[in-house]
């Protein structure tokens, strides 16, 4: 299968190393210029620097890929999904499966512009993995990565599952996958953002005074809304997991989420527009209230002014 990876960073990185492992030729599409140079001089290192496993591969703007693709894998940021769509047309065949990975929410009206709905498939995935300089990943935990077909083309998704599995990425096909991606919209709303705003990894979200009522409200507030479109979530039963996450001093609890790795880290913009921040502007819209994540939203833009 060939395989195109829009978006090099920490995610798209890893999958990208384990579908080469094997034997899949993947091409890495990217608007970062040290990272692509970097994987096109250098390869691409997987694990700690002075043990890391190189493969060499091929990076370019995704505006300058060409040839026949299977499956194009969307790791790009969110804010950058509309841009990265428009500049590989040139790529998208009459079966060219797309498959969106993507943190966040609303990305299935942006797919839809540019990719026929028979190939659009949408996911999430608990993988972890940071990219401690430009070229060089590291994998946390594999998680599990559920995927739907959202036309109901259970025959290609399971082959996008077999091939993810064989890989060695835990993937099983799924008949309700927006309950999963609003489970982690919940996750990435409360942890990412309290450990970017606290600066701290998520284990030291245990130490943070108050943020049991903290998780509660804006794990609520996400569950308003995904109920007002159609999917029922369980606020006390997803605020009670996301707090057994910061109690752990595992791997995941040392870990710093990709908000914090994006703007404390790299001085660069985040993605709270796609997640407390898309909560609040709906939420509006439909004469709900989300005060936690309208404030969130603007303390987040706050530090994005400071830094950025």
């Amino acid at each position: 299968m060939r395989v195109y990876i829009a978006g090099s960073g920490a995610m798209g990185s890893c999958f990208g190393y384990k579908l080469m492992k094997t034997g899949d030729p993947v091409v890495f599409l990217d608007h970062w210029a040290e990272q692509i140079d970097s994987l096109n001089n250098g390869g691409l290192r997987f694990g700690r620097e002075d043990s890391a496993d190189v493969h060499h591969v091929h990076a370019n703007r995704p505006e300058e890929a060409r040839g026949e693709v299977d499956l194009i894998i969307l790791f790009c940021k969110s804010m950058q999904l509309e841009e990265t769509l428009a500049g590989i047309t040139g790529i998208l065949g009459a079966r060219t499966q797309v498959l969106c990975l993507l943190n966040g929410l609303g990305h299935v009206d942006t797919l839809k512009k540019y990719v026929a709905e028979r190939n659009i498939f949408i996911g999430v995935t608990t993988l972890s993995a940071s990219l401690p300089e430009a070229g060089r990943v590291c994998c946390h935990s594999l998680g599990k990565t559920e995927i739907q077909s959202i036309s109901g083309d259970m025959i290609r998704c399971g082959n996008i599952v077999a091939e993810l599995n064989y890989a060695g990425i835990p993937t099983h096909a799924s008949d309700d996958v927006f309950k999963a991606i609003w489970k982690k919209a919940c996750i990435n709303g409360t942890t990412n953002a309290f450990c970017t705003l606290f600066d701290c990894n998520i284990h030291g979200l245990s130490k943070v005074p108050g943020i049991e009522a903290l998780v509660e409200a804006v794990v609520r507030e996400f569950a308003a809304l995904a109920q007002a479109q159609g999917t029922k979530l369980w606020p006390k039963k997803i605020s009670n997991e996301i707090l057994d996450l910061y109690q752990k001093s595992s791997a995941v609890g040392e870990h710093y989420p990709s908000m914090h790795q994006d703007l404390r880290q790299k001085r660069r913009p985040t993605e709270i527009d796609f997640l407390n921040g898309y909560v609040a502007r709906k939420s509006a819209e439909l004469g709900l209230e989300a005060p936690h994540c309208q404030m969130i939203t603007e303390a987040i833009h706050g530090l994005e002014a400071l830094y950025l």
